[in-house]
């Protein structure tokens, strides 16, 4: 492979040492994109799930089998403040270590300073990657923790440092616990390798067996990993995956009403080369690095391979925000030590295209072009301040007076700050509510059309149940309200009151 230049492991320990002021330094643009978008009342839907899933654990009496649900480090992490700033400054501070990671690798370089600076910032003023480290925790970690793991593939690969290899495939076990997309890393990553050290050591006459030895120390954590969710899911559910189909953060397209599912090649690979398309700066490094050596097509072809198959089957573990920020990172990161003047002018020219490409192409996520315009025009939308304040009403509602199904009004509990006043699906008095209403509720929140894992409101979509009226209505949203109860406002007047008293 292309000359790399790692640092020993003294230089190492001397870096982490004062990097805690430049990471810092690299997440305050994040830090203030995260407080625009909550300024803002912006909230992704990856946040709202996750924080209406630590909410109703921790509110509703089953926080010590939070540690069970997927992604359970993600949701222990929500769990200490459950807000969508608190994710924001999480995964912001997740951006500046990756941000650092990529820096430390660039100074290690002979490359002039100057394209050192424009090449990070072509990749900083992605709104892709701007979203993953101030709106998806899940995705900020993962592309931390990428970073890391490309960094250890690299010094085990190219440098022959052993203990790297281990390090690697742990970080990869890791990550499992952020998202499956982990379980094809290791086993991508470890099939590659393998093949690869089997390649050199027949090219040089050497005993291949202890290829397979690499491969396995490289995909062992994560396989076990993988295959301890299995288990532990199927003693307590009676299936190996009702943990995806259970987890805060979709994992499925099909599950998740907001995603644009994908299920052909052919699809999936139109949108893997429009997100090629978004990174020329990555295709340029990869194309440099292949001339030098045909050993570097490995990793992408890998990575490539990874995301056709999970996409095509319907997996929703590989956003668009992902790939991107995955090749991004995986190309910066894999810089050779120097290079000709003619490269470092492809370079630069790749870099002001990849600028170029960024401030005129919009992402293909309506999410994240929702994010970028309200961020433009620095103000919030009418759907989201419509939102909050129908979610701050239902929040002053009575405890568990409100029946309704958490995979349909997740985001109403995320953005009023709290679990207390619905009955959901797990609750001891649910499924009697269901079928008799009018005894345990005073209200029924309705999505139209329902949610195709919303059970309340597939139920009680077409009309209300008996002894119940329809309250309030708007666009997607039903509210039904038991008669001879209080109307919502009045509901919320009495709830001050008392707690006045």
């Amino acid at each position: 492979m292309a000359s790399l230049d790692f640092p020993t492991r003294a230089e190492s320990l001397k870096s982490v040492d004062r990097s805690w002021l430049l990471q810092f330094l690299f997440a305050i643009p994040l830090l203030y994109l995260g407080w625009m978008s909550w300024k803002l009342r912006f909230l992704s839907d990856d946040s709202a799930r996750l924080i209406s899933k630590a909410l109703i654990y921790t509110e509703h009496g089953r926080l010590p089998y939070l540690g069970l649900a997927y992604p359970n480090i993600p949701l222990l992490m929500t769990a200490v403040l459950p807000s969508p700033l608190f994710l924001s400054i999480l995964s912001a501070l997740a951006g500046g270590v990756t941000y650092w990671m990529i820096w430390r690798h660039f100074r290690r370089t002979t490359l002039s300073s100057f394209l050192l600076v424009v090449m990070l910032f072509s990749l900083a003023i992605n709104m892709l990657i701007g979203f993953s480290f101030t709106q998806s925790l899940v995705d900020a970690y993962l592309l931390m923790l990428f970073a890391f793991i490309w960094r250890a593939l690299l010094r085990f690969v190219v440098g022959r440092v052993t203990w790297m290899g281990f390090i690697a495939g742990l970080l990869m076990a890791l990550a499992f616990f952020f998202n499956v997309s982990a379980l094809t890393w290791g086993v991508t990553t470890g099939l590659s390798t393998f093949a690869l050290l089997r390649a050199r050591a027949e090219l040089q006459g050497d005993d291949p067996a202890a290829s397979y030895a690499v491969a396995g120390i490289i995909a062992f954590p994560v396989i076990f990993i993988a295959l301890s969710w299995f288990y532990v899911s199927w003693m307590w559910r009676g299936n190996v995956l009702a943990f995806l189909y259970d987890a805060a953060v979709p994992v499925f397209d099909y599950l998740d009403p907001q995603s644009e599912a994908v299920y052909t090649f052919a699809t999936t690979l139109r949108a893997l080369m429009r997100e090629l398309a978004m990174q020329p700066l990555a295709v340029v490094i990869f194309v440099l690095l292949i001339l030098q050596t045909r050993d570097w097509l490995a990793p992408p072809l890998t990575v490539l391979a990874s995301i056709i198959t999970l996409r095509a089957y319907g997996f929703n573990i590989y956003s668009e925000a992902l790939s991107i920020g995955t090749f991004s990172i995986m190309a910066l990161m894999s810089l050779p030590r120097s290079l000709s003047r003619g490269k470092r002018a492809i370079l630069l020219l790749a870099a002001l295209l990849q600028i170029v490409v960024t401030l005129l192409v919009s992402p293909a996520s309506p999410e994240i072009q929702k994010w970028r315009d309200i961020i433009l025009a620095n103000t919030p939308s009418e759907e989201d301040v419509f939102e909050q304040d129908i979610a701050l009403l239902l929040a002053k509602a009575p405890p568990r007076s409100i029946l309704a199904d958490d995979d349909g009004v997740y985001r109403f509990i995320a953005r009023g700050g709290t679990a207390i006043p619905y009955l959901l699906p797990g609750d001891i008095a649910f499924a009697e509510a269901k079928v008799y209403p009018k005894l345990y509720v005073d209200y029924i929140v309705v999505a139209d059309p329902p949610p195709p894992t919303d059970e309340i409101s597939i139920y009680f979509g077409k009309r209300p149940p008996e002894g119940f009226k329809l309250a309030l209505e708007w666009p997607g949203w039903k509210v039904y309200q038991r008669r001879g109860a209080p109307g919502l406002a009045e509901s919320s007047r009495n709830a001050r009151t008392r707690d006045g008293e």
